[in-house]
């Protein structure tokens, strides 16, 4: 069996957001994808998808291209069931 030594990062909904909003952040997920594993809770994946078209319509923006763009991310980015983490924070 081949072990990954790649390093892991964890990303909040508001990560994701900005992935999808700003250059900087998506250009870092992009640059990285092969170097970094990258994860988020299932959780976080929700809140984004839910979150991202209030804040694009608020502002008078089609959110469907944004929408598509946060898809294109989360193809990259493992998702991660709430009982794993509530494993994990029980080991905490």
């Amino acid at each position: 069996m081949m072990v990954s030594h790649r390093r892991a990062l964890v990303l909040d909904a508001n990560i994701l957001i900005r992935a999808v909003l700003g250059p900087r952040v998506r250009n870092l997920v992009i640059e990285n994808m092969n170097r970094v594993q990258f994860f988020t809770p299932v959780e976080c994946i929700h809140d984004a998808k839910n979150y991202l078209p209030v804040i694009l319509r608020s502002k008078g923006v089609d959110p469907i291209p944004a929408m598509e763009v946060l898809n294109l991310i989360l193809n990259e980015i493992h998702g991660l069931e709430n009982e794993w983490l509530e494993d994990y924070e029980a080991e905490r």
